[in-house]
């Protein structure tokens, strides 16, 4: 995942921790979550994703 942030051109933002760099970690900690959690906090992120990624 960090790869892909870096392939991305989002490596500036990840590194300016601020809103971006928490909506990040947070999709990279995804997997760490119990399975029937996943998919109910990455579509709770989804309805956020507009507000963080608009700026990037």
């Amino acid at each position: 995942m960090c790869r892909k942030v870096v392939n991305e051109g989002l490596a500036t933002a990840y590194a300016a921790k601020g809103d971006k760099f928490l909506f990040l970690r947070k999709l990279m900690s995804l997997p760490y979550l119990p399975s029937e959690h996943i998919t109910p906090a990455f579509e709770q992120m989804m309805l956020k994703a507009e507000e963080v990624l608009i700026f990037l």
